[in-house]
């Protein structure tokens, strides 16, 4: 079906006078497959860090809590 209808195009651009389409060698690969292999150097995004070891207490403050009854 996909070949009736491509030679069907390809007829039609013929009548029409248009030039015929290009011929891929799908043996050779594109320059997309090159450019997709991942590189040797990645980079790591860098971590805000411990946000814990940042707070300092200033002071401390003792309660005393009343017996209940």
């Amino acid at each position: 079906m996909k070949r009736e209808n491509q030679a069907l195009k390809v007829k039609i651009a013929q009548l029409k006078g248009h030039p015929p389409r290009p011929k891929f060698n799908k043996t050779k690969p594109s320059g997309m497959k090159k450019a997709t292999a991942p590189s040797g150097k990645t980079r790591r995004k860098r971590t805000r860090g411990a946000v814990k070891s940042k707070l300092t207490m200033g002071r401390e403050v003792t309660l005393k809590a009343a017996p209940p009854g």
